[in-house]
């Protein structure tokens, strides 16, 4: 029990530590454009490398450029996938066992189509599958999908407001 207190305290605090804000390198340029990411290679006077977050390249001569200064990240919504406004689709899968006399296990699937309001919102209609593994016995229930995202950060948990199942 001690190392198991242990473990999840090394966790959440792993959790905080990679919450803090991170920096980056940004580099404004004569013509207007800024580019953010990380610089990889700097000769003084000469040039610099820069690599963005998608693993992009790119060299500029140090006349071409404005400033140079180190920022921090631009948060992008995450608890949407970074997603703030548009089209969304979700897939669920999962398994609910039963208990007792009374229980019945069964294998659940839903895959929703729905609309991303902002970073916190959401509405999508369902459908599902409930396939009831002692009975043979399966069900297709069509839904209403509302979800809030509490937080908009790397961890995010996610609260369906209103299932209605027909």
């Amino acid at each position: 029990m001690k190392e198991l207190l242990i473990l999840l305290l090394l966790a959440m605090s792993s959790i905080l530590v990679s919450a803090q804000g991170k920096y980056q390198d940004v580099v404004y340029l004569k013509n207007g454009s800024v580019i953010r990411g990380l610089i990889v290679e700097q000769v003084p006077n000469i040039s610099i490398k820069i690599v963005t977050a998608d693993k992009n390249l790119f060299v500029y001569k140090m006349d071409e450029i404005e400033k140079i200064t180190k920022e921090q990240a631009v948060k992008k919504g995450s608890g949407s996938g970074g997603l703030t406004k548009g089209y969304v689709g979700i897939v669920e899968a999962g398994y609910q066992a039963g208990i007792g006399d009374h229980g019945a296990g069964r294998l659940k699937v839903n895959v929703i189509n729905g609309y991303q309001f902002n970073p916190y919102f959401s509405a999508g209609v369902g459908i599902g599958l409930r396939y009831y593994t002692n009975a043979d016995a399966a069900w297709l229930p069509l839904f209403l999908d509302l979800r809030a995202n509490f937080m908009d950060g790397p961890i995010s948990p996610i609260c369906p407001l209103a299932r209605a199942t027909r």
